[in-house]
């Protein structure tokens, strides 16, 4: 992973634990924002799959807009 540049835009992560694609990548990239000293807002959703955007499954993963309409 390329190094985490000194400044950034606030970051707002939004990931399924059931998805097999995204899980591990996502998690090691909030560990290196940390380690840099940097704050995402992570948000990990228990069920919602790959890919699932604004997309009503019905799952947990529904309310991540709200969660980041709300900031």
């Amino acid at each position: 992973m390329p190094p985490i540049p000194a400044k950034l835009p606030p970051i707002f992560t939004v990931w399924a634990q059931d998805d097999e694609i995204a899980r591990t990548p996502i998690v090691k990239f909030c560990k290196a924002l940390v380690a840099s000293g940097a704050r995402p807002e992570a948000h990990m959703y228990q069920a919602g799959g790959h890919g699932f955007g604004l997309k009503e499954q019905p799952t947990t993963s529904d309310k991540w807009a709200a969660e980041f309409i709300k900031g």
